[in-house]
């Protein structure tokens, strides 16, 4: 519940402050004799939502944290956030590298992997069961005639596709967002292998496919979770006349953030594809 409700009041605060709203916003704890020593080293420090820096010191800070971000009008030092991520790991040996070093408003996921309350036997094997069908979903065959084909750039080479990675400003990584505005990336070192060699061939085509991703995280026709190898990982498709792509993402929780770790034509079995939890469709 309180990373719920901390994650909304991050979302909404940011939305507040982009349209002319405070950007300021100062560090409460609960104010009694039960507030941890290293959240009271934040208290009353004043932050600015819209300034650069890691905000995962957004509340909850710790399992039963209490502490909330409130809204200040300004004029009192500002601390920055690395800073204030800096006095919370020094002050508590718990934080760093736990599962609350992560601003879960900014990720649009209140729980990670590690954190699902389900009985792991026989899970995997069971959801990745329940295939398109049985959700009473048609075959791509039955209505890909009323889907226009997609439009592959063929300007686009092995030699020159390297030109449409686009890596955030100091960073190895591409930035996208999904429908539902989640933040999402792409590696560079993941980006290269899957545009050289093999992938670029005539079954493949990766470097032509690889300018409509961000149409396919927008604008999904569906979108499926599912266990893969162990892990829990999340597919966009989009359907064509011609073929269906697919673009794949599981959770980092070493950077942290939603991951892209392929995409790709649909091959073989329809329902090893369509399959899983469906968590939308059109």
């Amino acid at each position: 519940m309180a990373v719920g409700q901390n994650s909304a009041a991050y979302v909404r605060a940011i939305t507040d402050a982009k349209n002319g709203g405070t950007r300021y916003y100062e560090y409460q704890t609960a104010g009694d004799k039960n507030v941890r020593a290293a959240h009271q080293a934040l208290d009353r420090k004043v932050f600015d939502i819209l300034s650069q820096g890691d905000k995962a010191i957004w509340p909850p800070n710790g399992y039963g944290c209490r502490c909330e971000m409130v809204p200040h009008s300004g004029g009192a030092p500002v601390t920055t956030w690395d800073k204030g991520k800096a006095l919370l790991m020094a002050n508590d040996k718990y934080y760093q590298g736990s599962q609350f070093v992560i601003n879960r408003g900014d990720l649009k996921q209140v729980f990670t992997n590690k954190q699902f309350y389900r009985d792991i036997k026989g899970y995997p094997e069971k959801i990745n069961q329940m295939t398109f069908d049985k959700y009473g979903l048609e075959k791509w065959e039955n209505f890909k005639n009323d889907l226009k084909s997609i439009k592959l750039d063929k300007t686009i080479t092995a030699e020159n596709v390297t030109e449409l990675f686009k890596p955030e400003k100091g960073k190895d990584f591409m930035g996208f967002r999904d429908y539902l505005d989640r933040k999402i990336f792409i590696k560079k070192d993941n980006f290269n292998h899957h545009v050289s060699g093999y992938y670029t061939n005539e079954h493949e085509l990766r470097h032509k496919l690889f300018p409509h991703i961000n149409e396919i995280l927008n604008n999904p026709d569906e979108v499926w979770t599912s266990d893969w190898k162990g892990k829990t990982q999340r597919r966009y498709i989009k359907f064509y006349k011609d073929r269906v792509l697919i673009v794949t993402t599981e959770l980092n929780e070493k950077e942290p953030g939603i991951e892209i770790t392929s995409w790709y034509n649909m091959k073989g079995k329809e329902s090893n594809t369509r399959s899983g939890i469906l968590i939308k469709k059109k």
